[in-house]
């Protein structure tokens, strides 16, 4: 048996290099990023409607650019519309529920908001018959909906991309760039359903990979401005092994990425993320610490949501999966956009503005 300079056998190689490509041949995308993989059913816009949009915090683009783009989107078929700002705060989420309420909206999109925090305005929403639909929290298809206590509420529909395989491509994506030997330690905050489907999609990934050495940690999103960094340099300076490090949303990885830096570890360490923010995109830009970043189209859903919004109100079927298949895409710095968040190019905003005439 032939052996290579580092005493691996060259069959061992082989057999590993073949593992590594049934892993990644087994849960890659079996679709073109930029592929249009929306509604073609037509489902005409009624007219007169008055959409409110909750963002959960206007200074968070994850939450702000799917409420302007669904706020643009109304705007183009006629529709009223106005945005509240959640402050990243749940009473005041709850209270700009009801202020969307005492608006007069017909329609309510909650955009990265958690319906176990506003039981009280979504109680209020049925009694007055205005559904209120979902943005960014997954609970509801392709992802597994919510599991009710007795007498809770939460969406008439979510809007959501697959999560499990948001965690998937980016825990392919690490393998494939360790060889098949990461060493890796992934974050979750299991404050989120969304956040925490991706983490299973990630591990998935990594309990499959015989060569790889995968560690778990939480943490909430409060100690984003307080102590998140300090508990990541923490974790490395005690496991001095570990050469990745996954972050499960842009804002906290930003965060990261600063105490790295400052930690003098920001070259010991490759740092991942989701989400696709412009800021952590310029990281990867200037080669700062990340590396990668699993984008999907926030834009597009914005604009999902207000097509299901109309089939809603139509009384038509709702799309299947009901987040109709928002885009997604692995960046690094080989297929960065030049600047800006990265949008797919399948004229989607054209194809549903037609389908709405």
């Amino acid at each position: 048996m032939g052996r290579t300079e580092d005493g691996t056998s060259r069959n061992g190689r082989r057999r590993r290099a073949l593992l590594l490509a049934a892993l990644l041949t087994a849960t890659g995308p079996a679709f073109a990023a930029d592929e249009y993989r929306g509604p073609t059913e037509p489902a005409k816009a009624p007219p007169g409607i008055k959409l409110a949009i909750v963002s959960c915090a206007a200074s968070l683009k994850g939450c702000q650019i799917p409420a302007e783009a669904a706020a643009e989107a109304a705007k183009a078929i006629g529709w009223q519309t106005t945005i509240f700002d959640g402050k990243a705060n749940p009473k005041t989420q709850s209270s700009a529920m009801l202020d969307a309420l005492a608006w007069g909206a017909n329609v309510i999109i909650s955009s990265s908001i958690d319906y176990r925090s506003i039981q009280l305005a979504l109680g209020q929403a049925k009694k007055a018959g205005v559904p209120v639909v979902s943005v960014g929290q997954g609970g509801d298809t392709p992802n597994a909906l919510p599991v009710l206590e007795p007498g809770q509420l939460a969406w008439a529909f979510a809007i959501d991309p697959d999560n499990l395989a948001l965690g998937r491509a980016i825990g392919e994506w690490i393998v494939r760039d360790a060889g098949g030997k990461a060493n890796v330690v992934a974050f979750n905050d299991k404050e989120f359903d969304s956040v925490d489907t991706q983490h299973k999609g990630i591990m998935e990934v990594f309990a499959k990979c015989g060569g790889c050495t995968a560690d778990e940690q939480s943490f909430s999103a409060n100690q984003i401005a307080t102590n998140l960094g300090q508990q990541v340099v923490g974790y490395l300076r005690a496991h001095p092994a570990v050469t990745y490090v996954y972050m499960p949303y842009d804002p906290a990885a930003f965060a990261v990425a600063a105490a790295l830096r400052q930690a003098g570890l920001g070259k010991r360490v490759k740092l991942a993320s989701l989400l696709g923010d412009e800021e952590n995109l310029d990281l990867i830009r200037r080669g700062d610490v990340q590396v990668a970043d699993v984008a999907f189209d926030t834009t597009y859903e914005g604009y999902a949501a207000v097509d299901q919004i109309i089939r809603h109100l139509n009384k038509q079927p709702l799309f299947e999966p009901h987040g109709e298949n928002v885009p997604m895409l692995v960046l690094d710095k080989t297929n960065l956009p030049e600047k800006g968040n990265w949008v797919a190019s399948s004229g989607y905003k054209e194809k549903f503005l037609a389908l709405w005439k």
